[in-house]
């Protein structure tokens, strides 16, 4: 008669608890492009209706466009926005309260719906244009939100509001990176014309660009935030020059032009500083804070 293997209960018990284990590690693996899938459909919906909430908030600008009689002058002078300018600029400081009060302002932006600088082809004066139309656009989008003290509060509509320029929607930031950068690289000096409304940019000029005067403009403008020892500043200990990160922000451009923004910033440093800084041990670094402090000319708000 033949005997049957006795029952191993460790070997069963293991063998279970392997089972139990493979379903248990399997029903984890099969959930888990189930949970995957709920992420990435809220994450999709959350974008789209980001988008959404972006278009709905542009749709009177998308649709004014429509109906904008578009002109195509050779030259643009911005006389109402020259105006606003002389009014309420002084010292590189705007009257942000008095500018919301002026009609300057809108028929500035008005003015700028209808023009268009495709047939602007003189390459000053197409930067000329599009620095004063760029610091136009961030002076109405601050009146739009002032009273405010850190130009932070504002950083989100800089890239979402659109204004019509020539016909077509576009933002600040829209401004920036698709027309003026790549002229910039060109003409670096042009970066400090411009002005996104705080403290630590380049100080807004009281008077509109143009081809005339833009070279004593910009190196105007250049040589004076270049030797303002917030933006730049030697520590003459450990041989270290900082530099605002303004010129970070903008390092591609001044790499591209002279080699790194330390080399662009010592080009305008004033002669009599600059044989200080000649060393052949020079460190470069940035400094590590930025003044964002809104650059009110009466700060507390309207």
């Amino acid at each position: 008669m033949m005997l049957k293997p006795a029952f191993n209960c460790r070997t069963a018990k293991t063998n279970c608890q392997m089972i139990s284990l493979k379903r248990s590690n399997r029903g984890k693996q099969d959930k888990s492009p189930l949970l995957r899938a709920p992420l990435l459909i809220i994450l999709t919906g959350l974008g789209l209706l980001l988008i959404a909430v972006q278009i709905l908030a542009n749709a009177g600008s998308y649709i004014h466009s429509w109906f904008i009689r578009v002109e195509h002058p050779v030259t643009f002078s911005f006389t109402a926005y020259n105006q606003l300018l002389s009014t309420h600029v002084k010292d590189g400081r705007v009257d942000y309260s008095g500018l919301s009060r002026s009609p300057d302002l809108e028929k500035a932006v008005r003015e700028l719906e209808q023009i268009s600088a495709d047939h602007i082809v003189n390459p000053t004066d197409q930067l000329a244009f599009w620095i004063n139309t760029y610091n136009l656009v961030n002076l109405k989008n601050i009146v739009e939100h002032y009273p405010l003290a850190d130009v932070r509060k504002i950083e989100a509509a800089s890239s979402g509001r659109k204004y019509i320029i020539g016909g077509t929607p576009l933002s600040a930031q829209d401004i920036q990176m698709q027309i003026l950068t790549p002229m910039l690289y060109k003409e670096p000096r042009g970066l400090f014309l411009m002005c996104h409304g705080a403290r630590g940019d380049p100080p807004l000029m009281d008077h509109a660009l143009n081809r005339p005067h833009f070279d004593s403009d910009a190196n105007t403008a250049t040589y004076l935030f270049v030797n303002d020892p917030d933006n730049v500043f030697l520590e003459a200990d450990s041989h270290t020059l900082y530099l605002s990160r303004y010129f970070q922000r903008n390092e591609a451009v001044l790499t591209n032009y002279a080699g790194s923004p330390h080399r662009f910033a010592l080009m305008f440093l004033d002669p009599a500083t600059r044989p200080l800084v000649e060393l052949p041990d020079l460190k470069t670094a940035f400094l590590s804070k930025f003044d964002f402090r809104l650059n009110d000319a009466n700060p507390g708000g309207k």
